[in-house]
């Protein structure tokens, strides 16, 4: 890769803290100087690269966001075989959290951050992106499954919703993801579909 510089170095330590004190006190009870006294670093230098509380978060959606939602892109190729396809999702979905844990929660709390918030605000055009890719696979899926036609927007939101809980479950282990829970995850999900 391309060798890190001191700057970026600065710049990741302070994301990292952002992102553990955000996901477990939520953005909303963060300041600041919160962050600056857990990664050692002074005011100006937080507001010297991100300007701002927001700009924290816009820089956490950019980076730790794209990469997921790169993840989802690859996962979400569509291949003729929806419950194949949905497992990949779920499946990458959830490696991507195990290795992303603070990310991942502070995801799951900015899905449903009010929308006229600063988080809220901040984090939508991320939320859309991921809306939009799971979509296109769901439209894409329809020619398989002809009574999703129409629903498309409905499932895609279900099935999202579906794999976040899923994962936070797992994360806080009340869940084991095994591939018979994976299947069996899946399987009820498809059953609300085709019934």
């Amino acid at each position: 890769g391309i060798p890190m510089t001191k700057d970026d170095e600065t710049k990741l330590t302070i994301l990292d803290m952002a992102i553990q004190l955000f996901s477990e006190k939520g953005y909303e009870s963060v300041t600041v100087q919160e962050v600056c006294d857990y990664s050692k670093i002074t005011k100006p230098t937080v507001y010297y690269y991100f300007h701002s509380k927001a700009g924290l978060l816009q820089a956490i959606a950019d980076i730790m966001g794209q990469e997921f939602l790169n993840t989802i892109t690859n996962a979400a190729e569509y291949v003729h075989d929806f419950p194949l396809s949905l497992t990949k999702i779920l499946k990458a979905e959830m490696d991507f959290a195990q290795a992303n844990k603070n990310f991942f929660r502070l995801h799951a709390s900015l899905l449903n951050a009010p929308r006229a918030s600063e988080a809220g605000t901040t984090y939508i055009s991320l939320i859309e992106k991921l809306d939009k890719i799971l979509l296109e696979f769901f439209q894409n899926s329809t020619n398989e499954i002809g009574n999703m036609k129409g629903k498309e927007k409905l499932y895609a939101t279900l099935f999202q919703n579906n794999v976040t809980s899923v994962i936070i479950n797992v994360l806080n282990g009340g869940l084991k993801l095994d591939d018979q829970t994976t299947h069996q995850i899946i399987h009820s999900f498809m059953y609300g579909v085709v019934a």
